[in-house]
């Protein structure tokens, strides 16, 4: 997929079926609605052509947590849009995202829906959120987060680990204009300190 903020563009091909589309939109919306169509298309030539059914979505039942999920305690990752957190807290696994604090359902295939926690602790089911889910990957001995959005898989961010915390360091703690004009979506971005350590934010 790329484009622009006001176009997007979409190409799917299934190789071994020989079967491939090319979707182009020119709204702001575009990016969710290409996804839509080309998953529904993809579904109706491959019934209509080869009678072939979508299976049945087994991996998407919820099932309860356990820490084989997620053996890790708390892991940051770093991605475009901010740092991520996920923590294991018991029999919970949670994520802190820049957009909130959620709740991570684990399903039978080993990825997670996301639920909103509402002031940290209420547990709001929406809508837009039953599109979306987290995976999380071992690649080469380093680990990453995965989206899951209406069947298609991207890597998200990557682990950050932690830096010495210098004195150094903690003396640039603060916030700071951009100055370079070739990044015009950037205007600040804040050197911060978390428990794992400083970290620059958006």
């Amino acid at each position: 997929d790329g484009g622009t903020p006001n176009f997007f563009s979409l190409t799917v091909m299934i190789p071994e079926r020989k079967l491939g589309l090319t979707i182009l939109t020119n709204s702001t919306t575009g990016a969710m609605m290409n996804h839509q169509i080309s998953i529904e298309l993809l579904r109706l030539f491959l019934n209509e052509r080869d009678g072939i059914l979508p299976p049945a979505e087994e991996g998407l039942k919820p099932v309860p947590f356990s820490s084989e999920m997620f053996p890790d305690k708390l892991i940051q990752y770093g991605t475009l849009t901010g740092l991520i957190s996920v923590s294991a807290n018991g029999n919970k696994l949670l994520a802190r995202l820049p957009s909130g604090k959620f709740r991570l359902n684990p399903c039978k295939d080993h990825w997670f829906r996301p639920a909103l926690l509402l002031v940290g602790f209420i547990l709001l089911k929406l809508k837009s959120l039953t599109l979306i889910r987290f995976g999380f990957e071992n690649i080469e001995g380093e680990k990453y987060i995965a989206m899951e959005q209406l069947g298609f898989r991207v890597l998200v961010g990557k682990e950050i680990k932690p830096l010495p915390r210098t004195v150094r360091w903690k003396k640039l703690k603060g916030k700071y204009l951009c100055t370079n004009e070739d990044n015009p979506r950037l205007d600040s971005f804040k050197l911060a300190e978390s428990k794992m350590g400083i970290y620059i934010s958006s």
